[in-house]
């Protein structure tokens, strides 16, 4: 009896199923298949598995191949028949594909399907060995995501005894056919689980390649041209690259790549170097003669050789702590641009001139007056900077890298090359210069340029721009937001912020600009050592950010905002806070929050590693007197910092 239906919809439903009812006691195959799924979704009948596996049968009986597929699907899941594989493959064979290569790969897959339905227990009792068979099986035949598995479970002694050597060997296997799960494992700067396995030599320049291969696709250089590029180049350069790239303790891409600018003029290798001796100023050097400086062509020889350079001590001092240095993220983001290095002269210049990072500081306009900073990054900060130090200076109330036009007459041949730029300042909303190169890249429909931000995220608008629409057209954009802490604490470290606004900002961007990425970076300072974890926590859990999107920041100078100042009990109190924190509400989220936590265990050990006494007077005596000259008391905003306040 066919069903009934009211409305259009199921009228016309209907009516499709009496047709098809018909061609099926014609004895069309394709109709009996169809008659069979709808016995057997229950939809428009009782579901009757039995009924539905008679109508696959007598296809089948017609070496139809949709019927062959479904009795195998009945007899992997034991619907209206006995549960059984090998019956299932018997009629899976039939499906497969007359090409000896496609007809393997088609069993590979079938094999683990079986391998997952035994490994997760679905219609059959789990069971992990049956399942590692299953897998070994597809792997054999070449399946990366068998192989992948057979990793995981090696690594994991999930249904056989743990064995390292077996888990990386499987992951190699499947890296070959470019397995991203199985890479990640092998090589994500997170996964440390085989640093201290035997490296095989014969195997090195295999797992350089591997490496060398999945940091260009982790970079989104790994187009399959530059992929088969890879392969045709010579084991010992991809040795050599890994070593630099990796394995080195001092090399960084940037001097071949990259150079920063100041609102003061004053040019570096790059923003991470700020306090050694510039390579010389805008307001009378030209770029390219920066480029080629002796300074500059000295770093890179440095570099090459392995030598350090007092230039990048701070990226030593991070790593020395174990936090994430800015050598280490730029060597993973431009592994594509590693060939530069081989057109480096014996005296360390590289020709021509060409930047494809840019990072300039156009100006030090700035609506806010963050506590850490000071007038050569924020146009507000003068007044107090005037005050707090007797010195007046008209020309660093607002400072320029240099004269407009002439500036950017040099940017301008610099922009087509680009494949990522950095804005920060000052505050890069606010500048003209900012908008000036989007438009320039806009008409030229370069949306490809990667676009980062360090912002205090006050600003939507600027003239008439919206900001977060302009955005939108481009591919990829990181927007890293100086938040520092929630509420009144957040507006005491950053003057100028309202709270209410950047909450409402981060809604209108989610829905505005949705793909752009959302970063949250905050400045760990002795100001907010104990509520940062507040903030992670309360913006994870509202969903404002995601785990892996968290940076934090130590401050290094100035030095009496260091963790360092905080006195003995205070130190023990932040690394309990901390460790609450990664044990409740960071680990919980596995590999996503590895970054956060490896932030934080790095900022515990830097700030035991010392004692400022003499700076955290000086925090004393400097907090104090802006506390006058703002109208704000420290110990009524963070009375849990009470015994900082002195």
């Amino acid at each position: 009896m066919m069903p009934r239906a009211a409305g259009s919809a199921a009228a016309f439903k209907l009516a499709a199923v009496e047709e098809i009812s018909r061609a099926a006691k014609a004895g069309d195959p394709r109709a009996l298949v169809t008659f069979g799924l709808l016995h057997l979704s229950g939809e428009f009948f009782p579901s009757d598995p039995s009924e539905a596996r008679r109508l696959f049968e007598q296809a089948s009986q017609q070496d139809c191949l949709g019927a062959h597929k479904a009795l195998g699907d009945l007899y992997r899941n034991g619907q209206g028949v006995p549960q059984s594989f090998s019956k299932a493959f018997q009629f899976y064979r039939r499906c497969a594909p007359p090409n000896r290569k496609e007809r393997l790969d088609y069993y590979a897959e079938t094999f683990h399907l079986f391998g997952n339905q035994c490994l997760y227990g679905m219609a059959v009792k789990v069971d992990c060995a049956q399942a590692i068979r299953w897998y070994l099986r597809a792997a054999r035949l070449g399946h990366a995501k068998s192989q992948s598995v057979l990793g995981d479970l090696y690594l994991n002694g999930n249904g056989v005894e743990k064995d390292l050597n077996k888990a990386r060997s499987w992951y190699l296997r499947a890296a070959e056919a470019m397995n991203v799960p199985a890479m990640d494992r092998l090589f994500s700067e997170n996964s440390d689980q085989f640093k201290n396995l035997p490296s095989d030599p014969a195997q090195s320049p295999n797992e350089a390649r591997l490496w060398y291969q999945y940091t260009l696709l982790k970079a989104g250089s790994g187009t399959p041209a530059r992929l088969e590029e890879m392969g045709k180049k010579p084991p010992e350069w991809t040795l050599r690259a890994v070593e630099h790239l990796r394995d080195s303790k001092v090399f960084c891409i940037l001097p071949w790549i990259h150079l920063s600018a100041w609102p003061d003029g004053n040019v570096y290798p790059c923003c991470a170097t700020w306090k050694a001796p510039p390579l010389g100023n805008l307001h009378k050097d030209a770029l390219p003669d920066l480029w080629n400086s002796q300074s500059e062509k000295q770093l890179r020889l440095n570099m090459l050789r392995g030598e350090k350079s007092s230039a990048c001590s701070r990226c030593y001092e991070a790593e020395s702590h174990g936090s994430p240095s800015q050598r280490q993220r730029m060597n993973r983001n431009f592994p594509h641009r590693y060939e530069l290095t081989e057109s480096t002269k014996p005296d360390g210049s590289v020709e021509p001139f060409r930047l494809f990072y840019l990072d300039f500081r156009f100006s030090n306009v700035c609506n806010f007056r963050c506590r850490m900073c000071g007038p050569t990054f924020s146009s507000s900060w003068h007044a107090d900077y005037a005050a707090l130090t007797g010195k007046q200076s008209e020309a660093m109330a607002l400072l320029r890298p240099g004269e407009s036009d002439a500036l950017w007459s040099q940017i301008e041949g610099i922009l087509p090359n680009l494949e990522e730029i950095y804005f920060a300042g000052g505050e890069p909303l606010l500048m003209e210069e900012h908008f000036r190169i989007l438009d320039f890249l806009a008409k030229r429909k370069l949306f490809h340029v990667r676009l980062l931000y360090s912002t205090n995220f006050s600003l939507t608008h600027f003239q008439d721009n919206d900001i977060f629409a302009l955005w939108d057209k481009f591919e990829t954009v990181h927007v890293g937001a100086s938040i520092d802490a929630m509420g009144r604490r957040g507006e005491y470290i950053r003057k100028g912020q309202k709270w209410d606004d950047i909450l409402a900002n981060r809604k209108h961007m989610a829905r505005v600009c949705p793909r752009a990425q959302f970063n949250l970076i905050s400045t760990l300072s002795a100001l907010n050592s104990l509520c940062l974890p507040d903030l992670q926590k309360e913006w994870i859990e509202k969903g404002y950010v995601l785990a892996k999107n968290i940076v934090v920041n130590l401050v290094m100078t100035p030095e009496h905002y260091q963790l360092q100042i905080l006195p003995r009990s205070l130190k023990e109190r932040v690394r309990e806070r901390y460790d609450r924190h990664i044990r409740e509400v960071l680990e919980p989220l596995g590999h996503e929050a590895r970054g956060s936590v490896d932030y934080l265990k790095g900022a515990v050990e830097f700030m035991t590693a010392r004692d400022l006494p003499e700076e955290r007077r000086k925090f004393q005596e400097i907090t104090a007197k802006l506390d006058v000259l703002r109208g704000e008391s420290f110990a009524d905003v963070f009375p849990e910092l009470r015994e900082l306040a002195g």
